[in-house]
């Protein structure tokens, strides 16, 4: 697992911490433990920043949906619509 660059230096280390006390299972948890916090930490940072770029999109996109409905109506209002003529 130290020659691979897969996996981080602290998760190796703490491998080999739990080989040598023979407490293999225990630090694997610690491990999991431990990077698992990470992830919800960053999901919870990345949701946080995420979030105003999402609602600004989806704000876009509705005004795109408003316009295209309203704005044959307006032409037809200021006499744009020739029918037939």
């Amino acid at each position: 697992m130290s020659r691979d660059d897969f996996f981080p230096p602290m998760a190796v280390q703490m491998i080999k911490v739990g080989e040598e006390t023979g407490e293999l299972a225990k630090m694997l948890n610690h491990v999991a433990v431990y990077y698992k916090g990470n992830v919800e930490t960053f999901m919870k940072r990345f949701g946080t920043v995420f979030e105003p770029f999402m609602l600004i999109f989806m704000a876009g996109v509705i005004g795109v949906v408003v316009v295209s409905i309203f704005l044959p109506l307006f032409q037809l209002g200021q006499g744009g619509g020739n029918f037939g003529h």
